[in-house]
């Protein structure tokens, strides 16, 4: 079962509000640790903090930065704090009941695009327009190392990075994937890339990691998701977006898989032109069949679209999963019209 629990788009807003919205485009959104937030950040610089638990609560607005931020990440041992980055290079620490900045790093040069922390949120990465991944201890706030091709014939990125994601199995595993069409490999404890993926052209955060596999959804008209097998480096099938189709008139900006790890797994994809989101079922797929069938097979037990919502008109740009019990979860959704939208899936 799947329906909308909330929204806050422009229509939510009194008219001297919509003729000054305190947000624009919602690039990022994420739900905190408890399931009672959710915190979003936008194209015109603003945060916004939503109840889920009442849903009659005003948002907590603030203002943070005179460019986008282009990315939140909540710290979920610390509960009530947030990161943030800018596009013009600043990560800030927040704490969410206040507003207040806890403390301010800044990248220089560097066009932010994208962060994520830790499973152990003790450290955390960066990723921008001067294709180096930088990671940092959250305690301390400062640099532990940065991580960029030494020479051109070195494995790397060429074009700005997108998106960056720690494996949740291995907080020594990072991967970043950007405009350049490559997914790279890194090995945090030797500061260096040790591997790289030809593939998706990535713009946004459409790159994620369970277990052996990599989700990722690419900006383009044709084979825009894609999973790879982690321990081969290799792609292991193409989704369709929809059942019998290859091509569709979706450029994607957002992959992710779900919370819920018992009885098959779900994964979610966003973009824009359709306008919309699609969820997917992965429950039954078998990545070793794939890898073994022969030219022309048939692909077996293929992940398959299960829904997409119709009232949604604006891209999609941000997905989130937060798990509510053995069966039950919340997806969030950050939307062009500046909309946070959620919705409750039972399994």
């Amino acid at each position: 079962l799947y329906y909308p629990c909330f929204s806050y788009p422009k229509t939510s807003l009194s008219i001297l509000e919509q003729e000054n919205p305190p947000y624009g485009e919602c690039f990022s959104c994420q739900i905190n640790d408890n399931g009672s937030s959710i915190v979003a950040a936008y194209s015109n610089g603003y945060i916004n903090i939503f109840s889920i638990a009442d849903k009659n609560k005003r948002a907590t607005t603030f203002k943070a930065s005179d460019t986008p931020i282009t990315c939140v990440k909540w710290n979920k041992n610390l509960k009530t704090t947030f990161l943030s980055a800018a596009s013009d290079g600043t990560i800030c620490h927040w704490h969410s009941s206040t507003g207040k900045i806890l403390h301010q790093l800044k990248e220089n040069g560097n066009h932010l695009n994208c962060l994520d922390y830790t499973n152990d949120y003790r450290k955390f990465a960066s990723g921008g327009s001067d294709v180096i991944i930088r990671v940092y201890d959250e305690g301390m706030k400062t640099k532990i190392t940065e991580m960029k091709p030494l020479k051109f014939e070195e494995p790397g990125h060429t074009s700005r990075i997108f998106t960056v994601k720690f494996n949740p199995e291995n907080s020594n595993m990072l991967i970043s994937g950007g405009w350049d069409k490559t997914i790279q490999i890194y090995d945090v404890r030797q500061s260096q890339i040790c591997s790289s993926i030809f593939g998706p052209q990535i713009c946004g955060d459409s790159l994620d990691i369970d277990g052996s596999y990599i989700l990722s959804g690419s900006w383009g008209i044709e084979k825009q998701i894609s999973i790879y097998d982690l321990r081969m480096l290799k792609q292991i099938c193409s989704v369709k977006w929809e059942n019998g189709s290859d091509y569709y008139n979706t450029y994607i900006y957002s992959a992710k898989f779900d919370a819920i790890k018992e009885g098959g797994k779900l994964f979610a994809v966003g973009g824009v032109n359709q306008n919309l989101f699609r969820l997917f079922d992965m429950n039954g797929f078998n990545s070793m069949l794939l890898n073994n069938l022969e030219e022309g097979e048939t692909i077996p037990n293929m992940p398959y679209p299960l829904f997409g919502p119709k009232e949604m008109n604006s891209a999609c740009y941000s997905l989130d999963f937060y798990k509510l019990g053995t069966k039950r979860e919340y997806m969030a959704c950050g939307c062009g019209d500046g909309g946070v939208r959620l919705y409750t899936i039972e399994k």
